[in-house]
């Protein structure tokens, strides 16, 4: 598993943007990113290690699992190229734009865990994933 670091937004309500350009600067010394959003807890650690292995094979600048309806999912890996477009993004936006950036190259991967898709921001979110959780324990 490859190393990790955290870095707090003061600012958090200035979106995701914001909150990447705060890490950016501990990200001097890597050439590819992975994010993992806080609130997707259900992400299975089966997924993401498949997902690392599939990211260390390609040159791909914004790789990303993708269900099979078509969804984009977390976690989400950036090249340094891809790093440097998200930082001239606006804040209050999210990463999204990267994947139809006509500039960056982008890879799907397809992925049927359901913890890259379940976004907990709500209470009625955490009982929905609860749910899920127990599913998948069953």
């Amino acid at each position: 598993m490859p190393s990790a670091a955290v870095a707090v937004n003061s600012s958090p309500q200035n979106g995701m943007t914001s909150s990447f350009r705060v890490a950016v600067p501990l990200l001097a010394d890597c050439d590819r990113v992975g994010i993992v959003l806080a609130d997707k807890p259900l992400l299975l650690r089966t997924t993401l290690e498949r997902l690392e292995r599939e990211v260390e094979d390609t040159t791909s600048d914004v790789i990303y699992p993708r269900s099979a309806a078509g969804e984009p999912g977390h976690p989400v890996y950036l090249s340094r190229r891809a790093i440097d477009a998200a930082m001239r993004l606006p804040d209050g936006d999210t990463l999204r734009a990267l994947r139809k950036d006509p500039t960056l190259s982008s890879l799907a991967i397809a992925c049927d865990d359901r913890g890259a898709y379940v976004d907990i921001d709500t209470e009625s979110d955490w009982v929905a994933a609860e749910r899920l959780a127990l599913d998948q324990n069953n």
